[in-house]
């Protein structure tokens, strides 16, 4: 090589070895000002052998060849692609005889790791035999597939399938990528009963899980071919297929073609209740449903059928339909409420309290039959059972009534269970003789039991007690004094106090565990451990309880949700996924999208949803649409209308239209327009509004008509979901509120309502110790048991008043049972009410609570704490102390000030956070002439 004329030419040599230059010779390199740019990212990339090949098998010839080979990023410098040469010599040779441009093949350098020459030569055999010679174009179309794809998928998509040309074999691009054998079978029915190659690409899902089915038949297909439908109609409802034995399918098609639905559409319609309703439960619904089957409105039936299913209790809708029949299938949809009422409970409302007007029933339901949901009960009444029902009746809760039927059918068993031997010889007489021994001896154990409930009930807020159970069958004269000594200390328990002495009777032990709804061992362990010193606390306790109202989660549907609108929605989600896929074309992906819609003053939520779902798909990239999009928007048309999730998802549906989206649209349109081909943009806008004017500007015009799709479907969809949120009336009134007893406590029974709730700090007592700390201990009057309770912290915040101590709050915690029936928001309100009127009460600086910091400070209820954090948390704002402390402003409730305080969620030095939340502040800051030790106190 000639030397260079200038020093400075030999720098490009700096960093490159013999190897190096070995290559660049053998492509013509005779300066050394000639070294390609691209050369040290190859070297980066690729060891020397690499291009060695290429050169040999002719593919590089020139120093300028080298910018075909594709790189990687400076950031893996280090190391070089370790690929086997002999490999890539045999996949360059076999490109090259099929006729590969020399340019093209050292692509094939972006797969390094599954090189197949042989089953590379097959492939293109098969193609070639088939006319498909362009190896660049198939190449463009499924890129390694070409030599890492089964061969018989490549049969099956050219010969089974019948694609002819590289772009329908990229339609078809999922299908070489099955990881079970082809379809073959299903492919062949579904061509040789009418189904053209668009179809097949509409069916490309369904043939991928054809293939993963192990159950899937052509018997399924001949079974539904034989009540109507055709193939393309069947990869539509894939369900039928891809679920059960074809028998089943069969019984199913009659069940329906019996009340009436044997038509294509009926059949589809119902093909939503085919994997979640059995054949016996749609059976029943329908013979429910009765003269108002009606094909015209089988999605709604089907719709319906699904729901019913969900709730369980068939029996008790059954008896509801025969005792007041429905007119319509809006009243039918009403009469849903009673599936939530055991059979034998609604039996006895109707006829034993006269219920038997539906309206009075539906009344009774949403205002005086709290907690009936739980009661699951016999399927026939004996006295005793009537004797809790009626109890509960009377007090108009029935949450009790599942626990105090199992507690007096324990009792029984364990007192019948000494004198009822087991049989010896275990043949199905004996065994028969066995039970019917032991139902007798219960009966007469009930019967015996049946005078005392009533006076235990009355003494015990309507709950049974074991202890109190079991003396009634022991020994009749202890009861009186066993009820004297109990009824008073289940009234001090339920006002945060109770038993405080160094040891606890069984009685005492049982009177925490019930009110605290805790294991009676769990009360005898801990005791000793929770008999703190409550003294800075003392005054903090009264007599007469703290009142809570918690807004009940009780709605009301003025008419039935549009659910067929809602399945639309499921539509749209699966439609603005198919964008998203990486083997689908925007032609493909748009497909059945209807472009005259969109000028159409009657298009509503029913009509738009592809046009929705495109706008979802250019928001996709958000993660709120993302959510909405993947599980969301599909689960809506499961809801059960008269209920708290429906409610919820409905109002937040709302928002999503009315906010989220629009928002998602603004941040995510131009980044989805911009990734298209001024092609496809073209055609995905005339695709959306056939009147769209021609525009030189693909890209322009789809902007352009995205703005008018958006302007339309979002209008009506808000609309919309709007008159479906108003279809909810809320019952607001006294009746349909909780009132609760609340009480500030640091008696030793008062621990356990943290192991009640499920905290994490359940056993922790060390925290319990603390001076600063106590419960606010939550209580249901109607059953004397614990319903919610917080934890309380009285410390100096000195961002606030440095002599003064404040009121932190955290952990607001309803039971279970409390938290499924109340809405979250108003349950924190009453929460952060009561607190300040506690702070006010004890002179203290301010209200706070800490944030959320991925630990659940505030809740481990998720709805709870996801009201704080987007009621409160989220709207907080700074507070600088430099402000002028008497300007107006937003109200501290309403937009909470953000403290800089070291606070500790569990004992000192634990669970440390760095900021609170205040939502209130005492008008003015303590005298600095008050005394330290005095602030420092509770």
């Amino acid at each position: 090589m000639p030397l260079a004329r200038r020093a400075s030419a030999y720098d490009d040599l700096l960093g490159l070895e013999r190897p190096d230059i070995d290559v660049l010779m053998r492509l013509g390199l005779n300066d050394v000002t000639a070294i390609p740019d691209a050369w040290h990212a190859v070297r980066r990339t690729y060891e020397p052998d690499v291009v060695h090949v290429l050169i040999d098998e002719g593919v590089l010839e020139r120093l300028d060849d080298i910018r075909w080979l594709p790189t990687r990023n400076s950031y893996y410098a280090d190391t070089t692609l370790k690929i086997d040469v002999g490999d890539l010599r045999e996949m360059t040779r076999v490109l090259k005889s099929a006729g590969m441009p020399h340019a093209r093949i050292p692509e094939i350098l972006n797969h390094p790791y599954s090189y197949n020459a042989v089953r590379l030569s097959d492939v293109l055999s098969l193609c070639h035999a088939r006319g498909l010679v362009d190896v660049a174009g198939l190449f463009d179309a499924v890129g390694s597939r070409l030599w890492d794809a089964d061969k018989n998928h490549w049969r099956f998509v050219l010969d089974t399938i019948g694609a002819r040309n590289a772009d329908d074999i990229q339609r078809f691009r999922p299908l070489l990528d099955l990881t079970h054998a082809a379809p073959v079978e299903v492919a062949t029915w579904m061509r040789a009963h009418g189904a053209s190659l668009d179809d097949l690409v509409d069916a490309r899902e369904f043939l991928v899980q054809v293939a993963k089915s192990t159950t899937a038949s052509v018997r399924h297909l001949d079974c539904l071919a034989g009540a109507g439908l055709t193939a393309a109609d069947i990869a539509h409802n894939q369900n039928y297929v891809l679920h059960g034995r074809d028998e089943l399918l069969g019984q199913y098609l009659d069940v329906i073609a019996r009340h009436g639905y044997n038509d294509r559409a009926s059949i589809a319609a119902f093909h939503s209740a085919y994997t979640v309703v059995s054949t016996w439960s749609l059976d029943k619904l329908l013979t429910v449903v009765g003269p108002l089957n009606n094909r015209g409105a089988a999605t709604e039936v089907a719709n319906w059928a699904v729901r019913a299913h969900r709730r369980g209790n068939v029996e008790s809708l059954e008896y509801l339909a025969e005792r007041m029949p429905a007119k319509t299938l809006d009243a039918l949809n009403q009469r849903l409420f009673a599936m939530d009422i055991g059979p034998a409970l609604l039996r006895y409302v109707v006829e034993e309290q006269g219920l038997t007007d539906i309206r009075a029933l539906y009344d009774w339901f949403y205002a005086d039959a709290w907690g009936v949901k739980d009661y699951a009960g016999p399927r026939i009444l004996d006295d005793a059972e009537r004797v809790l029902i009626e109890d509960a009746f009377r007090r108009k809760n029935f949450a009790v009534l599942e626990g105090n039927r199992k507690c007096l059918a324990d009792v029984v068993s364990a007192r019948v269970r000494p004198f009822i031997a087991s049989p010896v010889d275990r043949t199905d007489e004996s065994w028969e003789a066995y039970h019917k021994a032991r139902r007798q001896a219960e009966f007469r154990e009930r019967e015996a039991l049946k005078p005392f409930l009533p006076v235990m009930l009355n003494a015990t807020h309507g709950v049974l007690l074991r202890s109190l159970l079991e003396t009634a069958s022991q020994a009749e004269s202890s009861m009186p004094a066993l009820l004297s000594v109990f009824r008073p200390l289940i009234a001090d328990t339920a006002r945060g106090r109770g038993p405080n002495g160094p040891m606890l009777s069984d009685l005492e032990a049982e009177a925490i565990a019930l009110t605290y709804g805790v294991a009676t061992k769990s009360v005898q362990e801990y005791w000793t451990r929770v008999r703190v010193d409550d003294a800075p606390w003392q005054r903090w306790y009264r007599d007469e309880p703290y009142l809570m109202r918690w807004q009940r989660n009780t709605f009301r549907v003025s008419r039935p949700l549009d659910h067929a609108g809602l399945a639309a929605l499921a539509v749209a989600a699966r439609f603005a996924r198919r964008f998203s896929e990486a083997d689908i074309s925007v032609f493909d992906a748009a497909k059945h999208l209807r472009g005259s819609l969109l000028a159409n003053p009657l298009a509503d939520q029913h009509m738009l949803q592809r046009h929705l779902g495109v706008l979802l798909a250019v928001a996709a990239a958000d993660e709120q649409v993302k959510e909405w999009v993947t599980r969301r928007l599909e689960a809506m048309s499961d809801l059960d209308d008269e209920s708290a999730v429906a409610h919820r998802e409905i109002g937040e549906l709302h928002d999503f239209f009315r906010i989220v989206l629009p928002d998602a649209l603004d941040a995510g349109q131009e980044q989805f327009v911009s990734r298209l081909s001024a092609t496809d943009a073209r055609d995905l806008s005339l695709r959306l509004d056939k009147s769209t004017s021609e525009d030189a500007d693909g890209h322009a015009m789809l902007a352009n008509t995205l703005a008018r799709t958006r302007e339309k479907v979002l209008q009506v969809y808000v609309e919309w979901s709007a008159r479906e949120k108003r279809k909810f009336k809320t019952q607001r009134d006294a009746a349909h509120q909780s009132t609760l007893h609340a009480f500030v406590s640091k008696r030793p029974a008062a621990f356990f309502a943290k192991q009640a709730t499920g905290l994490c700090s359940g056993g922790n007592t060390t925290m319990w110790a603390e001076a600063r700390h106590a419960h606010l201990v939550i209580f249901d009057p109607m059953t004397g048991q614990l319903a919610g309770m917080a934890l309380l912290y009285s410390e100096v915040v000195n961002a606030i008043d440095s002599m003064r101590p404040s009121l932190i709050i955290r952990a607001i915690n309803p039971t279970v049972s409390m938290v499924s029936g109340h809405e979250a928001n108003s349950v924190v309100d009453a929460y952060f009410d009561l607190a300040i009127d506690l702070a006010r009460e004890h002179g203290l600086a301010c209200v706070a609570f800490p944030p959320h910091s991925g630990q659940d400070f505030m809740s481990n209820r998720a709805d709870i704490g996801s009201a704080v954090r987007k009621r409160y948390e989220g709207r907080s704002v700074p507070h600088h102390r430099s402000q002028d402390e008497g300007a107006t402003g937003t109200p501290w409730r309403d937009q909470p000030r953000e403290i800089p305080h070291a606070f500790s969620a569990y004992e000192e030095g634990s669970g440390l956070v760095s900021t609170l939340y205040a939502i209130w502040r005492a008008s003015e800051p303590a005298h600095l002439t008050e005394d330290p030790a005095e602030a420092l106190t509770v």
